[in-house]
């Protein structure tokens, strides 16, 4: 049976400290009084068992297995033309930030991706919720892309 701390400052006022200069609760006095200080199930007593099981993951990383990034790919804009820094966050989590120019289309961006990372079988993601990118002969500012992020997801 489990009491509430004023139940048991009415059955026995003196066990209980005042305030904080006052000698600590007998840890025994506590178990008599229907406290429990072990993490039993309280309906057949048994020990709790948390955490078993086999384990799940969120993603798929198999398909990923054998790719690697080539940090070395070149992509060369005019500095004359405007430009902007797109953030590319890659299949294995790395983020890559690259200028392009306005006018660059998203096949420039797709051919860059596709240098870094190695894979030809991907689809570009954009925003929240994440939706694919599909108008690869749009520039990147008729779709709206400066300084945002783009995701590569691996098909």
């Amino acid at each position: 049976m489990y009491h509430t701390l004023e139940e048991l400052k009415k059955k026995e006022n003196s066990e209980i400290p005042k305030n904080q200069n006052s000698k600590p609760i007998n840890l025994n006095t506590i178990k008599s009084r229907g406290f429990s200080t072990q993490n039993k199930n309280i309906n057949n007593n048994k020990k709790i068992d948390v955490f078993k099981g086999r384990g799940k993951r969120i993603g798929k990383i198999s398909n990923t297995i054998g790719l690697k990034v080539n940090k070395k790919a070149i992509f060369k804009i005019d500095k004359n033309k405007p430009f902007c820094k797109i953030n590319i966050r890659l299949f294995n989590g790395e983020v890559i930030c690259k200028e392009f120019n306005l006018t660059n289309t998203l096949k420039d961006i797709f051919n860059y991706v596709e240098k870094v990372s190695g894979s030809k079988n991907f689809s570009l993601l954009e925003g929240f919720p994440p939706k694919i990118i599909k108008q690869f002969d749009k520039s990147i500012e008729e779709l709206k892309l400066q300084e945002s992020t783009l995701t590569q997801k691996i098909n």
